[in-house]
């Protein structure tokens, strides 16, 4: 496949654990990363965060968690205005190879490669994740030359 979207709800046992990072290690096509799939990955982020076509969606506490185990770690909390965010954001995605996408005040967040880019939503906070991924997912696999303008595409309504 040139590209695998795991959206979570998949257990929690450790047998996943291990499947999922083997999955990530081995897999070479575009990866996309949301909801409780991510968790396993935040006490060991530099799996991901070292890892070319990897499309990651989260919310801000699990941008928390994987920012502070880049280097240098990269300080994001709940209480930041929007612009704070895309400082921590811009500042995370010049230290790491994947793409990020995150939920925030009704704005999208995405950054890759030093960029960013915010795109205001009515979004219900809590059903975003998987919307997001799905189309992020699919417009990156129609452009995949150009992933930030192909996922901050696929967030205009």
């Amino acid at each position: 496949a040139d590209g695998v979207l795991i959206v979570g709800d998949i257990g929690k046992s450790s047998e996943t654990a291990i499947f999922l990072e083997k999955f990530a290690t081995n897999y070479s096509g575009q990866l996309t990363i949301t909801k409780d799939a991510l968790d396993f990955f935040t006490k060991s982020t530099q799996q991901l965060l070292g890892r070319p076509e990897t499309l990651l969606v989260g919310s801000v506490a699990q941008m928390q968690k994987i920012g502070l185990h880049s280097k240098p770690p990269t300080l994001v909390k709940f209480e930041m205005e929007l612009l704070q965010l895309v400082q921590a954001a811009h500042h995370l995605s010049e230290n790491s190879r994947p793409a990020l996408v995150t939920y925030h005040h009704n704005n999208l967040l995405v950054t890759y490669a030093g960029q960013v880019s915010t795109t205001k939503t009515d979004e219900n906070e809590e059903m975003w994740r998987v919307k997001t991924a799905s189309k992020a997912a699919v417009y990156w696999l129609q452009n995949p030359s150009k992933t930030f303008e192909a996922i901050t595409s696929s967030l205009i309504s």
